[in-house]
C-alpha cells in the first residue's frame, strides 16, 4: 500500500516537473529540437527526483506500451458485434442475390401461367352459376 502511494507521488512530482520545462512536450518551444537540451532537462529531473533520466525515460515509454497493450485488449462491444454480423449477413445477402433474382423471375413467369388457368377455371365456374340446367347436369355427373 505504501508502495502505491510512493509512486504516485512519484508519479505526480514527474508530471509537475514535466509540466514546468515546456521543451520536453511542446512543439513550439525553440529547444523542443535540441536533443541535448533535452536530455539535460530529463537529467536535471531524474536528479531532482532521486533516478536517473533514462530511467524516468525508460518508465514513461513502459507506460505508454503498457496502454497500448491494454487498449488492444479491450474486447468490442456487443453493438460492434452485432454491426459485423450485419456486415456479414449482408455480404453473404449480395452474393446470393442473383440466384434469388433468377429464382424470382421463374417464378414470375409461372405466376403468370396460373393466372391464366384461373382465369379460364373462373370463366367455367361463372359459366356454371348463369346456366342453372348446365349445372344440375355437372353436379349428377360427378355424382354418378
Amino acid at each position: 500500500m505504501r508502495e502505491q502511494e510512493s509512486h504516485m507521488m512519484n508519479v505526480e512530482l514527474l508530471i509537475n516537473k514535466v509540466r514546468e520545462n515546456k521543451a520536453i512536450y511542446d512543439a513550439c518551444d525553440k529547444n523542443h529540437s535540441n536533443r541535448n537540451f533535452i536530455a539535460y532537462v530529463w537529467r536535471k529531473i531524474g536528479e531532482e527526483l532521486s533516478m536517473p533520466g533514462t530511467v524516468i525515460l525508460f518508465h514513461l515509454k513502459m507506460e505508454a506500451i503498457d496502454k497500448v497493450r491494454a487498449k488492444r485488449k479491450v474486447v468490442r462491444s456487443a453493438s460492434t458485434k452485432f454491426v459485423n454480423k450485419v456486415k456479414s449477413f449482408l455480404e453473404t445477402f449480395d452474393s446470393q442475390n442473383e440466384t434469388h433474382e433468377e429464382q424470382l423471375s421463374e417464378y414470375l413467369l409461372n405466376l403468370d401461367a396460373k393466372q391464366i388457368e384461373l382465369q379460364t377455371l373462373n370463366k367455367e365456374v361463372e359459366d356454371l352459376l348463369s346456366d342453372e340446367e348446365l349445372f344440375e347436369a355437372e353436379i349428377e355427373g360427378s355424382l354418378v
